[in-house]
């Protein structure tokens, strides 16, 4: 029999690997349908407006009525989005199966992580060390649902295999989901039963996990840096396999060979310093948007491939640590709402860097000179706001009891 603690971390593996059948054809996808670089970026697009406006409303209704739910109704809205993309002969799909693949992550993000340490009974001072390994069970299981994904789609382009591993995935852990613990929910802890009461409650919920942010150093400094790393990774993140194409050559096997290596270089470093401080993480921030100038100025077949595989596993491991620092300084009753919270405010990097990635496109081809030009002008612009940010809000301190006496003086009114 599996233990709580290995089921929590077997519904995340199952959930980010079944998602990630697709994770290194999906660009390459798009572009076998005849759709140019621009539809890309506007699709990328439609998932940040859905993200920005979802993500932390779902962490609030998480919270209140309960984040099992949250988690299933999360693998349904995967499966529908990716049926879309099976079939998505038309832009209307896309946009549809987008939207719904955001509503997805939306749902994910901060319902599972407190869900997991809530019925994984994860102590507080284990807290971090949970989520590192959490990261590199995540990373191999991505790696092998990738790999296996490239292959499947192979040198003849059959992406649509890929998305239909992806669906049943999706089925299986629904399945899985319904047979797992519940956990608990602030309306199981509160005796609301009219609508206008739950509204109320789920409105003061909501303030509460700003206003405990809002005043707690140690969130506000994760959250600058989350902004940033957003803002970075996106030329990583969408246009990594137009750039393997312009060295290697368009092939469902040579992306999921990368796409391997990132996730298993990933989940190789987070477990050996799974113990690592946020203290390292700016130092860990400026080394990394280092690698990414250095993907865009190589053409060398070795140094992309070191400095682009280098620069994917510093990113996922620097996130690692930053989503493990806002959970341990989270309040229990309110982690998943402020988790979706400070999430929600990173997008704002994200959507800032599609516009400015848009606006470089329209001068630069996608497929040469302008990935390129991404992968150094972005990391720049990011370390130019993080350190202006750094300048102007100080040094982050670990939150204090005086963030908890104000969540019960909020609570109180």
């Amino acid at each position: 029999m599996m233990g709580a603690k290995a089921k929590v971390l077997a519904v995340d593996c199952l959930f980010e690997g079944g998602r990630m059948f697709v994770g290194a054809v999906s660009v390459a996808y798009l572009l076998k349908l005849g759709y140019p670089p621009s539809t890309v970026a506007f699709l990328k697009l439609v998932q940040s407006v859905v993200v920005l406006l979802g993500e932390f409303p779902s962490g609030v209704i998480s919270d209140f009525f309960g984040r099992k739910l949250s988690l299933l109704w999360s693998v349904v809205s995967s499966a529908l989005g990716f049926l879309c993309f099976m079939h998505g002969a038309h832009i209307a799909v896309l946009i549809v199966g987008e939207a719904l693949l955001a509503l997805a992550l939306c749902l994910w993000s901060g319902s599972y992580e407190a869900w997991a340490l809530e019925v994984g009974k994860v102590r507080d001072e284990d807290i971090k060390e949970f989520f590192h390994t959490n990261s590199s069970l995540n990373q191999f299981s991505v790696l092998t649902a990738g790999l296996l994904g490239g292959i499947i789609a192979g040198q003849e382009g059959l992406y649509r295999y890929a998305y239909l591993a992806s669906f049943l995935s999706m089925a299986f852990l629904f399945a899985f989901l319904l047979i797992a613990p519940r956990g608990g929910s602030n309306r199981q802890r509160r005796d609301k039963t009219t609508a206008s009461s739950v509204i109320m409650s789920l409105v003061a919920d909501a303030k509460t996990s700003i206003s405990v942010v809002s005043s707690t150093r140690a969130l506000v400094s994760a959250m600058v840096l989350m902004v940033a790393a957003q803002f970075s990774v996106q030329p990583m993140l969408h246009y990594w396999q137009p750039l393997v194409s312009t060295v290697f050559g368009e092939n469902g096997v040579v992306f999921g060979i990368f796409f391997a290596a990132f996730c298993g270089g990933s989940a190789i470093v987070s477990w050996i310093f799974r113990k690592s401080p946020f203290d390292n993480s700016l130092r860990l921030f400026f080394v990394w948007t280092l690698l990414l100038a250095f993907v865009g100025l190589s053409h060398n077949k070795f140094f992309v491939s070191v400095t682009l595989i280098a620069s994917q596993v510093t990113y996922f491991f620097l996130k690692s640590i930053i989503g493990s620092h806002v959970a341990a300084n989270a309040p229990a009753e309110y982690r998943a709402s402020i988790l979706s919270f400070t999430s929600l405010i990173s997008r704002a990097g994200m959507l800032g860097s599609l516009l400015a990635m848009a606006i470089v496109l329209e001068f630069f081809e996608a497929d040469g000179a302008g990935v390129r030009l991404l992968y150094v002008l972005i990391p720049a612009l990011s370390c130019l706001g993080l350190l202006i940010a750094r300048l102007m809000s100080g040094r982050g301190q670990r939150v204090d009891s005086v963030v908890y006496q104000r969540v019960n003086e909020i609570r109180a009114k």
